[in-house]
């Protein structure tokens, strides 16, 4: 039906054509969509691995380095935040960020394994002294950072990438070239990933005047 140049459809027709409830709500005086519900990953930033975290025991439901079912029916994934790279592309296990490999990360592994836990190796950057930009620059260090995040991920079902503050600082055309040799970065890990059969997520922190805002796009990666 048209009206004053505009084309109506009927309110169900539209929401059941693409499975969705359509009622009426007597409380709220109007109709109540609701799309079907769908399988959703939910991920779990952990630093985990020593006693003294306090997350192992939220997870587990038990102190380190003991393990029970705990909240693991709720996490799907686990997401380690156990790396870093410097500016030569050197992966590292002791960062200046604080992001540190516990000496207990085999025992992480065996307890996500156990109770069918997918992880992801972390790599965090920050550009506040210009490591990402500097990495970014060149390409032998560019190299240098995929091949070594390779070689440890075949311990692990994916990469997470957290470079937090890239281009904050830039505009114009140097926010351009930032933006293209992060594509490059990214471009070139995807490949060894795809080869791999891992997945790589790519998780931004931007920092505004009045929030912090983090994607996470995650790709799967298919023979």
């Amino acid at each position: 039906m048209s009206l004053g140049g505009r084309t109506l459809i009927p309110l169900r027709f539209f929401g059941e054509a693409f499975n969705c409830k359509v009622e009426w709500d007597d409380s709220i005086n109007g109709v109540r969509i609701t799309s079907p519900p769908k399988e959703m990953t939910v991920i779990g930033f952990y630093a985990l691995g020593d006693s003294k975290t306090s997350s192992w025991t939220n997870l587990f439901g038990k102190p380190y380095p003991e393990t029970d079912r705990g909240n693991t029916d709720v996490v799907g994934e686990l997401a380690l935040g156990w790396y870093s790279l410097d500016k030569e592309g050197n992966l590292l296990t002791r960062s200046r960020t604080g992001w540190q490999r516990p000496d207990g990360w085999k025992k992480v592994l065996e307890a996500a394994n156990k109770y069918n836990l997918k992880t992801e190796m972390v790599v965090h950057l920050t550009d506040g002294n210009g490591t990402i930009s500097s990495l970014l620059k060149d390409e032998a260090s560019m190299t240098r950072a995929v091949s070594g995040i390779m070689r440890e991920a075949v311990l692990y079902q994916g990469v997470n990438l957290d470079f937090e503050g890239l281009g904050y600082r830039d505009d114009g055309e140097q926010l351009k070239a930032v933006q293209e040799a992060f594509t490059k970065f990214v471009r070139l890990l995807a490949e060894q990933v795809r080869t791999g059969n891992l997945t790589l997520t790519l998780t931004s922190l931007s920092t505004l005047p009045t929030a912090h805002i983090r994607v996470t796009i995650t790709r799967h990666w298919e023979n």
